[in-house]
């Protein structure tokens, strides 16, 4: 509907502006709608969570995380993406919600976007603590997974300097 894609660009503009309290109060409303489709609604619930999450609103972002991330491929790789693309958010916060949220995540495209994240924080502050989290994420990865997410395995097994490992998942 409509109205939910109007709110949830308001609410990414209100992250935008560092008003997360509003952003999560913009979008409250169509969590019931969101909540039954997971993957129809991925954008809007991991907005949500989002915004939960820097409102510093911990326990109430818990609540039900671990079931979308098992249900919603799609929802887990967004919102892992938010997570660690965020610059408002403290690095170590980021760590501490990707740790957090890692063991529900299973699905290829998934566990390739938490292993994104973690490189894109290693770049943004050069902690070697962050590419030896991607490398490990790297090594959980399943085989079956689709031609997008091996290549996208291949860039990040690139940038932790794994260049023989990303030419294997290229080949593949």
């Amino acid at each position: 509907p409509r109205q939910v894609l109007t709110d949830r660009i308001a609410a990414d503009a209100e992250l935008a502006l560092d008003s997360p309290t509003r952003a999560k109060n913009r979008l409250e409303r169509h969590l019931p709608i969101a909540r039954k489709d997971p993957q129809r609604y991925a954008t809007l619930l991991a907005c949500y969570y989002h915004a939960l999450i820097r409102s510093k609103e911990d326990e109430k972002a818990r609540d039900g995380l671990s079931q979308l991330l098992e249900d919603s491929e799609a929802f887990a790789a967004v919102l892992i993406s938010r997570l660690g693309g965020d610059t408002v958010l403290d690095a170590d916060r980021s760590a501490a919600w990707l740790r957090e949220i890692a063991g529900p995540v299973k699905q290829g495209g998934a566990v390739s976007a938490l292993a994104r994240t973690w490189l894109r924080l290693y770049n943004r502050t050069k902690d070697p603590q962050y590419r030896i989290e991607a490398i490990k994420v790297l090594d959980r990865m399943p085989e079956d997974v689709s031609p997008a997410v091996l290549e996208e395995v291949g860039m990040v097994e690139e940038g932790v300097r794994r260049s023989e490992r990303a030419r294997d998942a290229y080949e593949r």
